[in-house]
């Protein structure tokens, strides 16, 4: 298995925690959270997990990592359930199926940005819908979700297509988050 792969499938895995959203406080979440950045700082680069998780200019520590559980946080302390849950979907399922499949099967590239390809939007865009469905339900099976989970999936693909020079696992969820916290 490939080291992108790897990181992509661990970026998916990651939405689980997301569960735990009505479960626990989100001071609670919080803190699992920071402990699994400390992890990732600490443990990880020492470990055998290194090849599989960091790129190769990370040497030392993941600045992905620290992007992914540091927005992670913000998301859960800061924000809505519902808008952090919709952010989290983009940030966990529509980044890492972007990347999967748009760097296997795209061939196009976006006229807007040559490192993106339609397919990779597309699947950002379905795999977020999906997911936001899943988890909204999960947090209210009473409340209507179609509306939040399509503009979570539409808001989420586009900014992540925008070449844009800020990582894009900080802008996607917080634009998400912010946006559906307006729903």
């Amino acid at each position: 298995m490939s080291n992108e792969l790897t990181r992509q499938l661990v970026h998916i895995i990651l939405f689980t925690p997301a569960f735990l959203l009505p479960v626990v406080s989100r001071w609670q979440l919080g803190l699992i959270l920071f402990g699994l950045l400390i992890l990732s700082l600490t443990l990880v680069p020492y470990s055998g997990w290194k090849k599989y998780l960091f790129r190769d200019q990370n040497k030392k520590y993941s600045r992905g990592a620290i992007a992914y559980f540091g927005i992670l946080i913000i998301l859960t302390l800061l924000f809505p359930f519902r808008a952090a849950a919709a952010g989290w979907a983009a940030l966990s399922l529509g980044d890492g199926f972007a990347t999967l499949f748009g760097s296997h099967l795209g061939k196009t590239k976006l006229p807007w940005n040559k490192k993106r390809t339609y397919v990779g939007s597309l699947s950002f865009f379905i795999s977020t819908f999906i997911g936001a469905i899943i988890i909204l339900l999960w947090l209210d099976p009473i409340k209507p979700i179609l509306l939040e989970a399509a503009v979570a999936a539409a808001a989420g693909a586009l900014v992540e297509s925008l070449p844009l020079k800020i990582d894009d696992n900080l802008t996607v969820p917080l634009i998400v988050a912010g946006l559906l916290s307006l729903i």
